[in-house]
């Protein structure tokens, strides 16, 4: 739950590209496909900006396949579908062109106190991360860290970088699936700060090409049957061993995990411990209540909802760019104004305990007791605390 699953949309905007995907087929679009294709696209866009990338990847291969009379008729098409998607995103553009450039690239640009792209040594941090360096490093140095790597994500890329290689090498147009993955690749890299996170995505990308590099190596002499059987051999076990490990990670042990400070903070991570936190604020607030959450997970499952311009945990940071007036108008709070909330009590009921950037639970502890909030109940890390009268 560390990283809010079930409200975040890589899923949503990963499914909507992938089906947009299956369109591009090898005998080309009727108009009817390229419509559905481009509205497809269109979705995943309204989900997640930065499948826009994917745009002039499927136009080029879409179009490439189509024959040469209608591509003009096709093309249309596409845009046409993509253009019918995008309507509730250009209508909330022009309600709110202001806010709706701030929510969806100035507020990741203050996340970062180097700017939106930039931070080259981060960007390098996550590459190394992605290729497997760590997950090396770390089982070298620590045996028993051999249990908290998933190399199949790695293992995967490598199979990208030969399989782009080799089709380098023979000057061979790149197949749709390799070109989503250079266009994803690029826009999950590009923003600062950089996750691994972002790289989910690529995923059933990745897989086609590694079937399809294995395809090739059968074709490469006597021997090539039996390289790619073992190849495909050694990924299998590669996945069911550390798949099965990464599952006890997760389900059972819960650490480590992003997220996770160590052995004792995972039962605070896990869903039952938030459903019995969404359960004790539900006991005291009226639905659609605001409650001042210091991690948004917490009112995921509640009838309360989180205290207006604190919404996201990272908030805060962003906020410490942006004059009052801003502040206002975006929606956001800063630390500042979170702390004036709690000492002119304008929220009945608050909750503390999980990591948020800046540390913010260390500040709201104190002042909410300053303020005369008593601690109405302790669920492992978790606190809840309750307005009393004076």
């Amino acid at each position: 739950m560390s990283f809010l699953p079930l409200a975040k949309t890589y899923a949503l905007s990963s499914v909507l590209a992938f089906a947009a995907f299956s369109e591009l087929r090898p005998e080309g679009w009727t108009r009817n496909r390229a419509l559905l294709c481009g509205a497809l696209l269109g979705l995943a866009v309204c989900a997640r900006l930065p499948m826009a990338i994917l745009l002039p990847v499927v136009l080029v291969h879409g179009l490439a396949a189509s024959t040469a009379g209608r591509r003009t008729e096709r093309g249309l098409a596409l845009a046409a579908g993509f253009g019918l998607a995008l309507v509730p995103a250009l209508v909330t553009f022009a309600l709110a062109p202001e806010a709706f450039w701030f929510g969806n690239v100035g507020y990741h640009a203050l996340r970062s106190e180097t700017g939106l792209v930039e931070n080259l040594s981060q960007k390098l941090w996550v590459v190394r991360w992605l290729l497997g360096a760590p997950t090396f490093e770390s089982v070298a140095s620590n045996p028993r860290a051999f249990g908290s790597v998933a190399p199949q994500l790695s293992g995967l890329l490598w199979a990208n970088l030969g399989y782009l290689a080799l089709m380098a090498r023979r000057r061979r147009s790149f197949p749709p699936a390799l070109s989503f993955v250079l266009g994803l690749s690029f826009v999950s890299i590009l923003p600062t700060p950089s996750y691994p996170q972002y790289f989910a995505i690529l995923v059933p990308y990745l897989c086609l090409n590694a079937v399809a590099l294995l395809v090739k190596i059968t074709t490469m002499g006597t021997r090539g049957p039996a390289l790619a059987g073992s190849l495909a051999a050694f990924a299998c076990a590669l996945t069911l061993v550390f798949g099965g490990l990464g599952a006890q990670r997760v389900v059972v042990r819960g650490w480590p995990l992003v997220g996770v400070a160590g052995p004792t903070d995972a039962p605070n991570r896990r869903v039952p411990h938030l459903r019995e936190v969404a359960a004790a604020i539900d006991a005291l607030v009226e639905p659609g209540e605001a409650v001042l959450a210091e991690w948004p997970g917490y009112l995921l499952e509640s009838e309360g909802r989180s205290v207006p311009g604190f919404e996201n945990h990272f908030a805060h940071i962003a906020a410490r760019a942006l004059p009052a007036d801003e502040r206002r108008r975006f929606h956001v709070l800063s630390k500042a104004d979170l702390l004036s909330m709690v000492g002119e009590r304008r929220v009945r009921v608050a909750v503390v305990g999980l990591w948020t950037p800046d540390v913010l639970g260390e500040a709201l502890r104190p002042a909410l007791l300053r303020a005369g909030y008593r601690l109405h109940r302790r669920i492992g890390a978790t606190e809840v605390y309750l307005r009393h009268l004076r």
